[in-house]
């Protein structure tokens, strides 16, 4: 669309939204319309058994992203107090 339309940056836009979009209209087709009359047959209690261990992955994947945002932040925070802040921070850049 982009190049073939001539449409730039909308066409990118709409280009990507419908490559997106495929996909998800493609499984809900397949999932709800028969394609496999085993795959959907409605929620069950089974599917709830072991959601402990799936929330306890998910806090610890969470607090870890957390810490590695902050970690960054962190260090442009201490490089701002040394003595020569713009070349530690040109320097930690580079890293």
């Amino acid at each position: 669309m982009t190049v073939k339309f001539q449409l730039g940056l909308a066409g990118v836009m709409g280009s990507m939204v419908i490559a997106m979009w495929i996909p998800v209209f493609g499984q809900l087709a397949f999932v709800f319309c028969g394609g496999c009359p085993l795959t959907w047959t409605g929620f069950s209690s089974a599917a709830f058994t072991d959601l402990g261990a799936i929330i306890k992955l998910s806090i610890s994947s969470g607090v870890m992203l957390c810490l590695e945002l902050w970690y960054n932040t962190i260090l442009v925070l201490l490089t701002g107090y040394m003595k020569n802040a713009e070349i530690a921070l040109d320097a930690l850049s580079i890293w």
